[in-house]
């Protein structure tokens, strides 16, 4: 199992300038919006509001998790690094339960536990954009 975690996507933003592109087509005749930028358009509408303030939360660029996750389930050689780790999904704690507990291998009871996952930590940020544009401006 390979894990694409949040703290990954938040270091693979998509510079604002090639996400803008997403959104619409221009040509020397004409400017519209495409497909995919209406439809993103509305995700990220409902996700986080009004453009502007999505430009807020990420100052380096736009955080599209998922897209990340199916980029590497497309081609996993998207991913350049990642570290095999022990992780368990919290079931018994009313406080904690679904939590994800990763031991990276210094887990405090000195128990060595089997490393069960493949936690991504670097990806290939240009092919990734690649097969983002090859998608969202055909």
């Amino acid at each position: 199992m390979t894990v694409i975690s949040w703290e990954l996507t938040e270091q693979s933003t998509i510079p604002w300038r090639t996400f803008d592109c997403f959104f619409f087509n221009t040509s020397e005749e004409t400017r519209y919006q495409t497909y995919i930028g209406r439809f993103l358009g509305r995700v990220l509408e409902k996700a986080y509001g009004s453009s502007s303030i999505s430009r807020k939360l990420s100052s380096e660029g736009a955080n599209i998790c998922d897209a990340l996750a199916a980029a590497y389930c497309i081609d996993n050689s998207t991913m350049i690094s990642h570290e095999d780790v022990h992780v368990e999904v919290e079931t018994m704690s009313p406080l904690t339960m679904g939590q994800t507990i990763l031991d990276r291998g210094q887990c405090y009871d000195g128990i060595e536990r089997v490393k069960n996952v493949r936690w991504g930590t670097k990806i290939n940020l240009e092919k990734y954009i690649g097969m983002l544009e090859a998608i969202c401006l055909k």
